[in-house]
């Protein structure tokens, strides 16, 4: 596909194009200039036959660049506590271990009570921290998210059934 294509009608509106060198090797990788020429496409700023690529020769260092690594563990905290310390501070830490501890204390309560809808929360919720003794499991959102809608369930009170607060009055 012709990098021409990836343009949109209006300069401004143009996608940005991500370029990814990898290296495989053992050995190191120095990369001291980048450049992309673009050819005659018809539209005014594109194909000009000038560089594309702003700060190409890292003259602004790392400006407009974004460096990644495609080894996950190689920054993959193993700890949800230290995950979390490490991702949201001590204020963030202190506040989600207070919801997770206040979540299951009132999802086990919940169970001894006889309320048995709360037992599969407890035991999700429970499961998902003991998971995260050993790995962290809120580096993907999705899973953030699954951790905070298994913490506010399981928090929720009991709801009362309409009957029997009918029959208490």
């Amino acid at each position: 596909m012709a990098s021409h294509a990836l343009a949109g009608p209006v300069r401004w509106l143009d996608r940005p194009v991500r370029i990814t060198l990898a290296n495989a090797g053992a050995s190191s990788l120095n990369v001291y200039r980048v450049a992309a020429y673009g050819t005659a496409v018809g539209q005014a700023g594109h194909g000009s036959g000038s560089d594309l690529l702003a700060n190409g020769n890292f003259a602004a260092g790392a400006d407009r660049w974004t460096h990644t690594s495609d080894d996950h563990l190689a920054w993959h905290i193993k700890s949800l506590p230290l995950a979390l310390l490490f991702e949201w501070g001590l204020i963030g830490t202190v506040a989600m271990v207070f919801l997770i501890v206040g979540a299951l204390m009132n999802a086990l309560r919940r169970v001894q009570a006889g309320d048995l809808v709360a037992a599969p929360w407890f035991a999700a919720l429970a499961g998902f921290v003991a998971v995260g003794v050993l790995d962290t499991l809120v580096d993907a959102p999705r899973f953030l998210l699954l951790l905070l809608l298994l913490a506010g369930v399981a928090a929720a009170p009991r709801e009362e059934s309409a009957g029997s607060a009918d029959s208490k009055h």
